[in-house]
């Protein structure tokens, strides 16, 4: 089992599974960070590292980084900061220290914590396009 893969899978099936967050991103635009093309604003992506590509019966760590991009014309009265800062406070309440309830069949993530969290940042290649960032630290292990 690709355990990057199972991390990311376990965590976009727990925003896309709640109705706080798909009120905001749709189901669509909540994909992994190396999709080429971001169908439409405003957007969830996510990055995996230090997982591996085979089973782990002891506890692995590494970093989830989760950038959520927004237009000002997404934000009421352009407040695209609030906005974006509402997403964040959402995506936060289902997965900070819910390692438990984030674990499925494949994998156990035994601990999950935001470690940083951004500011709204203007994003220079597109105009209107802001983005904040965060990273959570884990660790995980298969469920064998």
């Amino acid at each position: 089992m690709d355990s990057t893969k199972a991390i990311l899978g376990t965590i976009r099936t727990a925003l896309i599974s709640s109705a706080a967050v798909t009120a905001y991103v749709s189901s669509a635009n909540i994909q992994r960070a190396d999709t080429q093309s971001k169908p439409s604003y405003p957007h969830i992506s996510i990055k995996v590292e230090g997982g591996n590509a085979w089973d782990f019966p002891t506890a692995i760590s590494g970093d989830i980084y989760l950038t959520i991009y927004a237009l000002t014309t997404n934000a009421v009265a352009g407040r695209v900061g609030d906005y974006l800062d509402d997403i964040y406070a959402v995506v936060k309440a289902i997965i900070h220290n819910k390692g438990k309830e984030l674990s499925d069949s494949n994998i156990r993530i035994d601990t999950i914590y935001e470690s940083f969290k951004g500011s709204a940042i203007p994003e220079d290649d597109i105009p209107n396009l802001y983005y904040i960032s965060a990273r959570y630290n884990y660790t995980a292990h298969t469920q064998r």
